[in-house]
């Protein structure tokens, strides 16, 4: 009998750059630390509000899916843009750890939408059946 992946999918408003998490629009220590708490709060609230059921996942996958208006996220910056997204996941319990022994991969994906109010970032967290 083959398992079936189980996945947990958050949805967060606005674009990466909008949630505080660009280290180089803040200057000083201090703000990039409470931008990333903030962006990391926001995914937190994302995850309980989910259909996750509260066990941890094994081996997982990313798929980052950016919906932008105007110019896009490079794709090195839209995942370095999702650290404190994918510590919120670790701190949640939804993956055990964020090293590669669990998280084999990320990938992104490019939606372009009409208006500014409709830029999201969803977050699919996969696991991996291996």
């Amino acid at each position: 009998m083959t398992a079936t992946p189980r996945s947990v999918t958050i949805e967060l408003k606005g674009s990466v750059g909008t949630w505080g998490t660009n280290p180089n629009r803040y200057r000083g220590v201090r703000a990039k630390i409470r931008s990333f708490r903030a962006a990391s709060e926001k995914a937190i609230v994302a995850i309980i509000k989910s259909d996750w059921d509260g066990n941890a996942l094994g081996s997982v996958y990313f798929d980052i899916i950016e919906f932008y208006c105007g110019k896009s996220t490079d794709p090195d910056n839209l995942i370095a843009g999702m650290k404190p997204v994918i510590d919120a996941f670790t701190h949640k319990g939804v993956i055990l750890d964020d090293k590669a022994k669990y998280v084999k991969g990320y990938g992104t994906t490019y939606v372009q939408v009409p208006h500014r109010n409709q830029r999201k970032v969803v977050i699919q967290c996969q696991e991996v059946i291996s």
